[in-house]
């Protein structure tokens, strides 16, 4: 596991700090295609839409000047931080290991040495090494 290696220094363990958010719904893309905002993006390439949803601020609630924004200032606070963030959704899995210098485009689905199945819901976690 790269960022655990790369956060431990000179053979000292760092606290590391996890925060792991799960619901067990339709899950980030179906729940947005049973929108009526979502409903034209039907025959859409689910992959472009989940980045879409993650890095566009795309949302069903498009009246809301603040919607479709809190994943993107998520995902830069953990660029700022320099954290591991690994999201969970219907076929995708997408992971960073962040460092300052990366843009929040870094988070990219990543490919499994053993392919798993659709999970229902959305999961995310959060893990960061705070300097000591």
């Amino acid at each position: 596991f790269e960022f655990v290696s790369r956060s431990v220094d000179a053979g000292k363990t760092p606290a590391f700090i996890e925060l792991t958010i799960s619901d067990f719904g339709r899950g980030i893309l179906d729940q947005f295609l049973e929108t009526g905002a979502g409903a034209r993006f039907a025959q859409a390439d689910r992959r472009a839409l989940l980045d879409a949803l993650l890095f566009k601020e795309l949302t069903s609630t498009p009246l809301d000047t603040q919607a479709g924004k809190g994943i993107s200032r998520a995902l830069k606070a953990a660029k700022a931080l320099g954290a591991f963030v690994s999201l969970r959704t219907a076929e995708f899995h997408y992971a960073a290991a962040f460092d300052q210098s990366q843009p929040i485009s870094d988070f990219k689905p990543i490919e499994l040495a053993e392919p798993r199945g659709p999970v229902r819901g959305t999961h995310w976690q959060f893990l960061w090494a705070p300097p000591y």
